[in-house]
């Protein structure tokens, strides 16, 4: 009986992303559902793909199955020391089988000898594919199973006391899963049964190829006076062995012959003869594949972690010194920079000769730079900011003339489905994840990584050839720190038994990485391949650039690769949850930084003469990459929080977020105090400008004098809003700005004398009318003609939400939590929720809590709708106050909640609730192009646990989508809270939408802990028919907001070209399905770049056009800014061609219209 652990299946995708694929409870489930009948004699352990429950430390002498039935008492691991032996009764001498389920971790043995009541016998161990079972296993490239099945004969039993005993032969240790005996369910075969198996293992023999072939023979009992003869055309192999060199039982490599190869099949017979008779087999002979082991060698670059960010600036290029070193010292060496950072540091920190001389082996192709800009969790970079980080490395590119064609993203598990779109755009045609699977199994519950390379396909229908591989550290994993060509050679076959099979095209892997985090680099890889290379033909090592691999694998593999579509998950972006107050400033800058670049460049087409602050802003993006780049903090952050070099990490880490920010602000009043120059003002002004690209109506928050009113300069009424705070003479007023138009501005006059702010005391006040505001109600209820909302007067929670156009309830009243219901979770210390262990227990202990203590502070009325705030408590946030909007002229509710958080350093998360109700629930959530579905638009083993959304998650059945923008924090849990249970599939029971704003799980890297005032927005509308247009309209105006500025001196004249002084666009884009992501001035300063993002999933048109500046000249250009063709405007406008799902890039050369000034 053969219980095969290997079965699986393995399809090629062609137009989805489904994959069969055995998961590790399968297989388990499945063998031990087999064993489980009456022909068990008797096992240890179970066979769950681990060896947990086995000893770790030392072992029995004998294990006494009678005896000992705790499997703690049998070692874990087997190695060639002393041997495990195996005490057992039987009633009777009987036929049996002896089995072994085992797996490999590092290099292991490749055979072993049983002994049965002292006859010997000897087998092979044969690494088979083997699910991961946790994170353990899924980042060791050498891991694989065995199974091992050892038929008895009856004369080799007796009754009564039997022992067996099991020592392996060669280097290393295998790993136990489980063992048994059972009986045999026909009689021990008797005769002889050989094969011919040819190996992966090829020599150059004086220009002759010649393969390594196993000659096998298996037999049950002893056998005398062998010999076999091996015929393969013109060859001849033949052999005589003695007896003393026979085992009693068991398979027998007879030797490693080497026969030529042939271009073309040939058959070959083997015969063996023995004492009691001949047996003969006849075939054709299949040569293996001749293996090209493509080196990508590379070392992991973490900003921090091991030690200061600085210090790793220097170790990186004293690294990089050493690559120069090396590519003199050894023929054909080669290295990757992983990210355009490290080529960047180097520039900065080394002269001028030393880094002509990096850029020239990159030239060569001897070095390779892969093109972004830092290891980045994509799920929480927005749009324009993955664009960004392909911006370094296209500059590198111009600068230096040097090839920038391949990117790799490394130590993070997962990536978003954006992530091809955008690397296509910027014309990279390789793409390598290589992959930590701590709190991350996307390889362990999937076959991306055997099934790699693919084509992975972004929403858009873009693809780029992919690896996804197991480890960023392979050289070191496949080699050991100290190499042998023994190892080596156990070490490939055990890599390459994952891609040994029929279905897989390519005969080239791609090893990537060579050694772990901010390493020294070190030689013994690069010398190990030498000495293979020396030895064997194949599998042939090439010292490679990832280009080297991809151009091999795009020549000879391209129309036999699969093709998978979907997002790869946001495995650890939940990490940012572990420093939230910082990654809310830094989503607030991915807002600013593209209005700034944008009211900068509208006021550089006005006046040449201004000086574009490229340089400020190149700096104030890299540092919002920076905030996001993976390395959260030190390795000993969780164990040693309050140590000094903890600390600063953080400090470190921060001050990216703080400087981007205010970089950003600083930028952004630059451009309104240069472009209000060119607006036709009479007096004290306010503008009110919409970074976005559709006329829309928003709450704008100003402070003005209290004796100081507002006048809309287009309708020239008087602005009524209401008052959040007075005093010292001031007002902090906020009120609805209508109509303010796209791309452009809307003025309000400020009437009223200036106050002298020296001598407050004498000053009369004499006009304070801003506000109708009336008095509070006692009610736990508001409506407006879209909605009716209450709340619980317990928890302050919403326990009934009423769409009143739909006449439909849309709150689960069997939800545990009350809608925008804080929900605090403790506990998950020891438990999976921290990593994905097979030996850590399963999460179970989490006590979740929710608000308590309500009281109602405020309900009222105000200019645009109505306003409720309520306070109140929960476990460890002793401060909670929620204010709630509804309005008179928009179908939209606003929620502000503030928090104040107390410092805990036990595992802890918080959650605010949004438990919507529905009879059939669907949910979608936003990437950066496109919708995606958290089950179907998913590549296989990506996370269910939580998701990244870029603002929007939707709340679906058949007859109504509730839409959740969720601005400040990317992370939302669906269904239910996380529970670290790591399921492959989301059981869609409900409509619920948790947004997951703090946690602190994770065991390395993160803060402890974190405490003090945060703050959450949240936007809510809902709909029969809420089409992906209006979608992209709430999703622009609750992501970006409308930006107020206020400009007190009197312009001075500037000449005929002034736009108007209540309102304008500097540019209109007439189509209804696309945003802006960005407008600015060209990198090489030749015009300016327009991008946009068709939002709707269709193809269309997109016609630009402008009052002030004619478009003189145009080109389409890919997303890094290099020009694709021309497109030809007319009459100074311009139709620019859209595809669905993806972002559109042109270049824009322009002159200003004349015109009579404004007055």
């Amino acid at each position: 009986m053969n219980f095969d652990l290997t079965r699986r299946k393995f399809l090629k995708i062609t137009g989805t992303s489904t994959i069969l694929a055995v998961t590790a409870p399968t297989v388990a489930a499945r063998i031990l559902g087999e064993n489980q009948t009456s022909n068990i004699l008797w096992s240890i352990g179970t066979v769950n793909l681990t060896s947990d429950e086995f000893s770790g430390g030392e072992k029995l002498r004998i294990y006494d199955v009678d005896i000992d039935k705790d499997p703690k008492r049998w070692s874990r691991t087997q190695g060639a020391g002393e041997p495990s032996r195996i005490r057992f009764s039987l009633d009777e001498a009987l036929p049996a089988v002896f089995a072994i389920e085992g797996f490999m971790m590092s290099h292991a043995p490749n055979e072993v000898y049983i002994t049965i009541n002292g006859k010997k016998g000897r087998f092979r161990i044969i690494p088979k594919y083997k699910k991961d079972a946790d994170m353990h296993q899924g980042r060791e490239l050498t891991h694989n199973g065995f199974s091992l099945r050892v038929p008895i004969h009856p004369s080799f039993l007796k009754k009564g006391v039997n022992e067996i005993s099991i020592i392996a032969v060669g280097p290393g240790v295998f790993h136990y899963d489980s063992l048994w005996m059972e009986r045999a369910v026909k009689p021990i075969d008797t005769g002889l049964a050989l094969s011919v198996e040819p190996t992966i293992f090829y020599r150059n023999r004086n220009g002759q190829l010649f393969e390594e072939v196993d000659f096998i023979i298996r037999h049950s009992l002893p056998v005398e006076k062998l010999s076999f003869t091996f015929q393969l055309g013109a060859h001849t192999v033949v052999s005589n062995l003695k007896e003393s060199s026979m085992a009693d039982f068991g398979e027998y490599s007879v030797m490693m012959a080497e026969v030529p190869v042939s271009d073309k099949p040939e058959s070959y017979t083997f015969t063996v003869e023995t004492d009691k008779g001949k047996n003969r087999t006849t075939d054709i002979f299949k040569p293996e594949k001749r293996w090209k082991l493509f080196a990508g060698l590379k070392i992991h670059n973490d900003i921090g972690f091991t030690d200061y960010q600085q210090n790793v600036e220097e170790l990186d290029a004293r690294n990089t010194d050493l690559v120069l070193e090396f590519v003199n010292k050894f023929p054909g060496y080669k290295f990757n920079l992983e990210v355009a950072w490290l080529a960047e540091n180097y520039t900065r920190l080394r002269t001028s000769p030393r880094v002509e001389e990096l850029m020239g082996l990159v030239r060569d192709n001897r070095v390779g730079i892969g093109a972004f800009y830092l290891n980045l969790p994509t799920s929480v970079c927005d749009g324009e900011e993955l664009y960004r980080a392909l911006y370094s490395s296209a500059t590198l590119r111009r600068t230096h003339n040097v090839p920038v064609d391949t990117a790799c993203l490394v130590d993070i598990p997962s990536q978003c489905w954006s992530v091809p779109s955008y690397l296509a755009d910027a014309g990279v045609k390789g793409f390598a994840i290589a992959s930590n699977q701590h709190r991350g199994p996307l390889l362990m519950y999937s076959n991306l990584n055997e099934n790699s390379p693919f084509y992975w396909e972004g929403p858009d229908g873009q693809r780029v050839i992919s690896f996804f591989s197991r480890s960023y550290r392979n050289a070191d994993r496949l080699f050991s720190t100290s190499p042998t060509l023994d190892k080596s050679r156990q070490g490939i076959v055990q890599v390459l038994a994952r891609y040994r099979r029929e279905d897989y095209a390519p005969d080239a892997f791609y090893l990537f990485g060579q050694t772990g985090d901010n390493a020294v680099m070190r030689d013994s890889s690069v010398k190990a391949i030498i000495d293979w290379n020396a030895v064997y033909e194949y599998p042939k090592f090439v010292f490679a650039t990832d280009t080297d691999y991809f151009d091999y694998i795009e020549k000879n593999f391209a129309d036999k690769l699969p093709v998978f579509r979907g997002d790869g998950g946001a495995y650890w972006a939940d990490a940012v949850g572990s420093s939230t107050a910082p990654t809310i400033l830094n989503r607030n800058t991915q807002r600013l930084l593209p209005a700034a670049e944008m009211f900068l460049a509208f006021a550089s087409l006005f006046d040449k003469n201004l000086a574009y602050p490229d340089q400020k802003l190149r700096d104030a993006w890299e540092d919002l990459m920076f905030y996001d780049e993976h390395t959260w903090g030190a390795h000993n952050s969780i164990t040693q929080p309050d140590r000094e070099n903890v600390l600063r990490q953080f400090e470190f880490k921060q001050a990216h977020a703080v400087r981007a920010h205010w970089a950003a602000k600083d930028l952004l009043t630059h451009a309104f105090a240069r472009l209000t120059q060119f607006i036709s003002i009479k007096d004290r002004t306010l503008f009110v400008f919409n970074p976005t690209l559709h006329t829309r109506s928003d709450l704008v928050t100003i402070d003005i004098n209290d004796n100081q009113q507002l006048i809309d300069n287009v309708t020239r009424e008087e602005i009524a809003g209401e008052i959040l705070l007075e005093k010292n003479r001031f007002c902090r007023l906020r009120f609805l700005a209508k109509d303010v138009p796209g791309m452009g501005y809307k003025t309000y006059e400020i009437i009223g004398e200036e106050l002298d702010v020296e001598n407050l005391e004498d000053v009369v006040m004499t006009n304070k009318t801003v506000s109708t505001r009336q008095a509070s109600s006692d009610s736990w209820e508001i409506e407006s003609r879209f909605y009716r909302v209450a709340f619980d007067n317990k928890t302050g929670g919403i326990v009934s939400l009423i769409d009143k156009e739909l006449k439909r309830e849309l709150v689960d009243r069997n939800a545990p939590h009350g809608l925008n219901e804080l929900v605090y979770v403790a506990g998950g210390e020891g438990q999976q929720i921290e990593r994905n262990v097979s030996s850590v227990p399963p999460t179970t202990r989490l006590d979740v809590s929710g608000q308590n203590d309500a009281r109602l502070l405020e309900n009222i009325a105000t200019p645009f709708g109505r306003c409720i705030r309520i306070g109140s408590r929960a476990k460890n946030v002793p401060v909670i106050e929620s204010e709630i909007i509804i309005y008179d002229t928009l179908k939209r509710i606003d929620i502000r909640n503030r928090i104040s958080k107390e410092e805990i350093r036990s595992k802890e998360a918080i959650y605010f609730a949004f438990p919507f109700r529905s009879a059939a629930p669907q949910f979608q959530y936003q990437v950066q192009n496109a919708w995606a579905d958290p089950n179907l638009d998913q590549l296989p083993g990506s996370n269910r646990e939580w998701f990244a959304t870029q603002n929007l998650v939707l709340s679906r059945d058949g007859s109504t989508t509730v839409a959740l923008a969720t601005p400040d924090f990317p992370l939302v849990s669906l269904t239910d809270i996380n529970r670290g249970k790591w399921p492959e599939k989301l059981d869609l029971r409900n409509g619920h939408i948790y947004s997951y704003v703090t946690n602190n799980y994770w065991s390395v890297n993160i803060k402890a802990s974190q405490s003090g005032e945060l703050e959450f927005r949240y936007y809510i509308t809902s709909g029969k028919d809420l089409d992906n247009d209006s979608l992209a309209r709430f999703d622009a105006q609750t992501r970006s907001g409308l930006i107020p500025y206020s400009r007190y001196e009197r312009r001075y004249e500037r000449g005929p070209s002034q736009m108007p002084i209540d309102q304008g666009s500097f540019f209109y884009v007439d189509a209804s399905h696309v945003e802006i992501s960005a407008f600015k001035e060209a990198e090489d300063k030749n015009g300016c770049i327009l991008r946009l993002r068709e939002t709707s999933g269709r193809d269309g048109t997109a016609l630009l056009k402008s009052e002030w500046f004619n478009i003189d000249r145009a080109w389409l250009t890919n997303g890094v800014e290099d020009n694709i063709s021309d497109l030809t405007p007319m009459a100074g406008e311009l139709s620019i061609p859209l595809k669905a799902c993806r972002f559109t890039t042109v270049r824009l050369c322009y002159s200003l219209v004349t015109r009579q000034k404004q007055k």
